[in-house]
């Protein structure tokens, strides 16, 4: 550390308390590096859920329009409200109240919501648990623009997490620009399961080809020693039959020697 000109003490990193490394958990849980959770943090002085907004922001690809595109014809918040409201009633009797969760602000307004689901992941024995993260805070058009998107999932990295959440965000810009107004909330989590268990579907096909390549060679190979095998075991047993043809002659050799003596 160097001493600045008033005295004080410049590039000490102060260590983070025990709540601050809490706020930091929380963030890092969905996939995102613990420095980038510590900026948000602090440029947001420690409000977790506008730290979580901004690193969402983050989270769309820059060519696509986002949840909040520029110049974009802004609604009646009632409206939005009431649209949003019915969907998630949907989705809340769709997926039940384990796998479903309104994210509700302190004064009453609800940001978002969560929805988990049960999908097989390549690489991954078992059924995996994936949770989305949907907000739509304003200035957020949602369903008239895509809404900030965040999927987890303890069973893979957090870059993954990151690259199926980009994925994500894209089908959603793609479905609002197809359909503007239309809730898409459902068929963006069917189209995130379905596209995951088709992956993992791949990558077992592909490791099955790789096996059957490999069983295919191996025999192949056999199939190739084997006539070299063969013929060393002919070699063997021809030596070992002249061998004792040889030992059979001498014996006689020997008995006839014997009896040629005695004759004597």
């Amino acid at each position: 550390a160097k001493k600045a000109g008033g005295g004080g003490v410049v590039g000490v990193v102060k260590p983070l308390t025990g709540a601050e490394e809490k706020k930091v958990g929380k963030l890092v849980a969905w996939g995102f590096d613990r420095s980038t959770c510590i900026d948000a943090l602090k440029q947001t002085v420690g409000d977790v859920d506008k730290a979580v907004l901004k690193l969402l922001a983050g989270v769309y690809p820059s060519h696509l329009k986002g949840p909040c595109p520029a110049g974009g014809e802004e609604r009646d918040p009632d409206e939005l409200e009431e649209l949003r409201f019915d969907e998630r009633t949907a989705l809340e009797s769709i997926f039940g109240e384990d796998c479903f969760r309104e994210l509700w602000q302190q004064i009453g307004e609800v940001l978002g919501c969560e929805i988990t689901v049960e999908a097989q992941l390549a690489g991954v024995r078992g059924k995996s648990s994936m949770t989305v993260l949907v907000r739509y805070d304003a200035p957020c058009q949602y369903p008239f623009s895509p809404p900030y998107l965040l999927v987890r999932c303890e069973a893979l990295p957090g870059a993954q997490c990151l690259k199926i959440s980009r994925a994500l965000c894209q089908k959603a810009e793609v479905m609002v620009n197809k359909n503007p107004g239309e809730p898409m909330l459902y068929d963006l989590v069917e189209w995130l399961k379905s596209t995951v268990e088709k992956e993992a579907a791949a990558a077992k096909e592909k490791e099955r080809e790789k096996k059957a390549a490999a069983d295919k060679a191996a025999a192949a190979e056999a199939k190739k020693t084997q006539p070299q095998a063969k013929s060393k075991i002919d070699a063997v047993e021809e030596f070992a039959a002249k061998k004792v043809s040889r030992d059979a002659l001498a014996v006689q050799a020997e008995r006839t020697n014997a009896r040629l003596s005695k004759q004597e």
